[in-house]
């Protein structure tokens, strides 16, 4: 929806409407760069997103065989991020180049979870998900990446539906502690970095 509200509106050039997000924002980002969750969806023809950056995103969810939009993605990631995790999102990333997308992923080195600003916080209690993935299988069902246990089938849209078993195996690989803050350095150098993305890539500079 809010790609054709932007679409249609006269002053803006509806071949450069790029999505930037961070944390949850940046799963929306990475997610509407795949074309099938995109098809179907009432779109104008040639109607995509010209350009994403997901920054610090959970990429809890890994499809099987990606076909992304076309669009370039910046992947930016936290190096010391133990709330959305690291790992799950430099793999992903790694399907995502192999599978054709035109992906770059960059990690800035000792960056927590939401490096880009805020209040530094340390919550021991706090549900941790990093290291639940569930990775989707050829036949559309999605197994929890350490335990191999089924979580869940595809959606008709192909997002993720959890099953009746997916609380107690969520449960076993969640833990506990959550926690991120400001990294000056980090900030600084990604926002430079999207700037020279954005021109080359949106801009056409």
């Amino acid at each position: 929806a809010a790609l054709q509200a932007l679409a249609a509106h006269p002053r803006i050039d509806r071949n450069r409407i790029g999505i930037m997000g961070f944390s949850k924002g940046a799963v929306s980002a990475l997610m509407v760069s795949h074309e099938r969750l995109l098809s179907g969806k009432g779109l104008p023809d040639g109607l995509r997103y010209a350009l994403h950056i997901p920054i610090y995103p959970t990429c809890y969810a890994h499809y099987h065989q990606p076909r992304t939009t076309g669009a370039p993605i910046y992947l930016l990631l936290g190096g010391a991020d133990t709330y959305a995790g690291v790992e799950p999102c430099t793999t992903y990333g790694e399907t995502l180049r192999q599978a054709g997308a035109r992906i770059e992923v960059k990690v800035y080195a000792d960056a927590p979870h939401g490096f880009d600003g805020g209040v530094a916080y340390n919550t021991p209690t706090g549900e941790n998900y990093s290291r639940c993935v569930a990775v989707q299988r050829a036949d559309g069902t999605y197994v929890e990446r350490t335990s191999g246990a089924v979580v869940g089938t595809s959606g008709p849209d192909g997002w993720l539906v959890l099953g009746r078993e997916a609380t107690k195996v969520i449960g076993a690989c969640r833990t506990l502690g959550v926690s991120g803050g400001p990294n000056e350095r980090a900030r600084v150098q990604a926002m430079e970095d999207v700037k020279s993305y954005v021109r080359r890539h949106l801009l056409g500079g």
